[in-house]
């Protein structure tokens, strides 16, 4: 009552109280019985602003259990991965652009692939997902929609968001449970339930459909 007549706001600010550099989560009296601090000492009693608890600002419908999440296209779109083995495209204002069927026994991880030919947005975006059909793959992520140029720079048309699948890792005996890709996009590591850790070699500047330690899809 007395900070909300000090401070008047609407709606009323929430305070936090602090003790010798320690939050007050508890009544005043316990507090100092905790500590050992006579009633009758002076305490000096410092207030901040609370950290109020986040606000979920949008939800993102799936039709089966979300398993694994990533961010896309310079952080301009999130992925999301689900048991039903579809991976959903999310921009920034919660729109579902694009989804597409990753794998038929559900997505496990999901793991943006960054090159820096992407970082100069000079190419699409590039996404590993791993799944419970013991496959690793990569996919090429038309983030649209935008104009896409000839190689003579004329523009030849607007290009609608798609995926497309450039590349299957095989050699997992078991669920692959964890993907990771290397700073500059060279490499990715997975990790399965068959207790193996393989590396593979994404390739330099962009993904080939056939590429070393990997099976052309």
């Amino acid at each position: 009552m007395l900070f909300g007549y000090l401070f008047p706001a609407d709606p009323p600010l929430p305070f936090d109280f602090v003790i010798d550099g320690e939050l007050v989560r508890r009544s005043l009296e316990q507090h100092l019985l905790q500590h050992n601090i006579s009633p009758e000492a002076v305490v000096e009693v410092e207030y901040v602003p609370a950290v109020v608890p986040p606000e979920a600002k949008a939800a993102l419908p799936h039709e089966d259990w979300i398993t694994a999440v990533a961010a896309v296209s310079n952080g301009s779109c999130l992925a999301s991965g689900a048991a039903d083995g579809v991976v959903r495209l999310w921009s920034g204002g919660g729109e579902c652009p694009l989804k597409y069927s990753a794998h038929k026994m559900g997505v496990t991880a999901l793991a943006a692939v960054s090159t820096p030919q992407q970082q100069q947005q000079q190419q699409p975006s590039l996404l590993l997902s791993a799944g419970k059909d013991h496959a690793l793959r990569l996919w090429q992520l038309t983030v649209g929609p935008h104009q896409q140029q000839q190689h003579n720079g004329a523009v030849n048309g607007v290009t609608r968001p798609s995926a497309q699948c450039v590349a299957v890792y095989l050699g997992h005996e078991e669920s692959v449970q964890s993907v990771a890709a290397s700073p500059g996009g060279d490499y990715c590591c997975s990790g399965g339930w068959d207790g193996q850790l393989l590396l593979w070699r994404t390739g330099g500047q962009m993904a080939s459909p056939v590429l070393v330690g990997c099976v052309g899809f």
